[in-house]
């Protein structure tokens, strides 16, 4: 019998990433746990730690057709709604991938029996699914999330973005210090220029004025498009239900307060909608402005003067750049007095003081003592560079999730929780199968 953590992650496959995971592996296992990774993506290479894939849609769970478990007393009404909320009406039998993720999810927590169950989001149906699954096993459960900025990790007792415990804190209320840590990460992300998602990669950066005709005096509005189909959407944005409808708030502001100048909307890397209908706003209103996908995040913030978004952590990134930042919905930002924060649809002296950066030094130096706090006692980094810019890592991490365990529980490797996850329909492997035959022949065909 073992004591298991649970870490439960959203993840991508970068070399750091999957490092960072490994590290973390062994510093567990000094300290007498052993790492179970369920993750999103799974890794391509070959790796020294214990995981499984989750499936984050219903309507991706593989399941047998001959399955159908009752659960008189269980009420999947509250995973259905939210997975509508998340991805739409669907034709699939979403109750019954629901009812089956709960059956494997039962097993798996039964034989592993974790001592701390660390979940990514939480809010996706199949993260509620698995919390349910922990909460009545008793097991501890804190949450995992991409940290505010990029190549960090985020770990909170209470949520994620808005929902965590430093965002529901004033500055006021932190302990915070004299520390540097913010002064000396500043200048190695304006010089490293990376973020979160893939951007354009411009060889040249673009001069966004010249290429509009935007004359030298007249402000450069950057309004970042955010997905609808994300938590920080449905949850912590209480004024708007979509970006589009922040985005025509946004526009109509402008043009009834006289706040001129030039609206380039930043397209979200993973953008799927219909491109025009951000231009036909800037139309409606009578604005000047533009929707570009071919500059870099990071050109588009630094050639900026004024910076808008609902509570995208690009709002970090431009802090880091010195820029107003005017934040329509919420975020860890919240109380911190660092953004114009709007306060209701009708707050429209927070749009004007943001306009004409209204104590925006103060702003600034507030950001600064927070992000210090922050990188200090929240922030776990999987860069490089950590170590040598003294940034907390693996131990910090590790430490991190020490708090909340609970060391009465042990259990085993969950065989029948992998059996029911790898299951894979007679048809499915059949055309595998000859697929993979097809290949075989085709490369022997060639070399003849």
């Amino acid at each position: 019998m073992k004591k298991y953590i649970l870490i439960y992650v959203y993840n991508s496959l970068s070399e750091e990433e999957i490092e960072f995971w490994e590290q973390i592996n062994v510093t567990l296992k000094d300290k007498g746990y052993t790492l179970f990774l369920l993750f999103q993506i799974l890794p391509k290479s070959e790796v020294n730690f214990i995981y499984a894939k989750f499936t984050e849609r219903l309507e991706h769970v593989i399941y047998p057709k001959n399955f159908s478990k009752k659960d008189k007393y269980f009420d999947f009404s509250t995973f259905l709604e939210r997975e509508k909320v998340w991805y739409g009406e669907s034709n699939s039998d979403r109750l019954t991938a629901a009812k089956y993720l709960k059956f494997k999810y039962s097993k798996l927590i039964k034989e592993l029996n974790p001592v701390l169950l660390v979940l990514g989001n939480g809010n996706h149906a199949s993260d509620m699914i698995l919390k349910d699954t922990a909460k009545v096993n008793q097991t501890p459960i804190i949450y995992i999330e991409r940290g505010s900025l990029p190549k960090s990790w985020h770990t909170d007792s209470l949520g994620i973005t808005a929902g965590t415990k430093i965002a529901r804190t004033s500055l006021s209320n932190l302990k915070v210090d004299n520390s540097n840590s913010y002064k000396k990460y500043k200048p190695y992300y304006l010089k490293s220029k990376s973020t979160w998602w893939d951007q354009p990669s411009n060889k040249e950066q673009i001069n966004i004025k010249k290429r509009y005709n935007i004359e030298s005096n007249q402000n450069l509005i950057l309004f970042a498009n955010q997905l609808d189909n994300d938590t920080s959407n449905f949850l912590y944005n209480p004024f708007f239900s979509s970006n589009l409808k922040a985005f025509e708030w946004f526009c109509e502001s402008l043009a009834n307060n006289n706040l001129e100048g030039f609206v380039l909307v930043k397209k979200h890397p993973y953008y799927k909608g219909d491109n025009t209908v951000f231009q036909n706003v800037l139309k409606r209103y009578s604005l000047k402005g533009a929707w570009v996908d071919d500059i870099a995040l990071f050109d588009c913030i630094e050639q900026a003067d004024l910076i808008c978004a609902v509570n995208s952590t690009m709002l970090f990134e431009a802090l880091i750049y010195d820029k107003p930042v005017l934040q329509l919905g919420d975020s860890i930002l919240n109380r911190k007095d660092v953004v114009y924060h709007l306060k209701s649809k009708t707050d429209y002296s927070t749009l004007q003081n943001w306009y004409r950066k209204e104590s925006l030094q103060e702003k600034l130096d507030n950001y600064s003592m927070f992000m210090s706090y922050l990188i200090d006692n929240e922030l776990s980094f999987f860069l490089k560079e950590s170590k040598d810019m003294e940034l907390n890592s693996v131990e910090f991490f590790v430490q991190k999730l020490l708090k909340f365990t609970d060391n009465s529980k042990q259990g085993s490797y969950p065989e029948n929780f992998i059996k029911l996850n790898n299951y894979i329909p007679k048809d499915r492997l059949d055309k595998s199968f000859i697929n993979k035959i097809k290949r075989i022949f085709n490369k022997i065909k060639k070399k003849n």
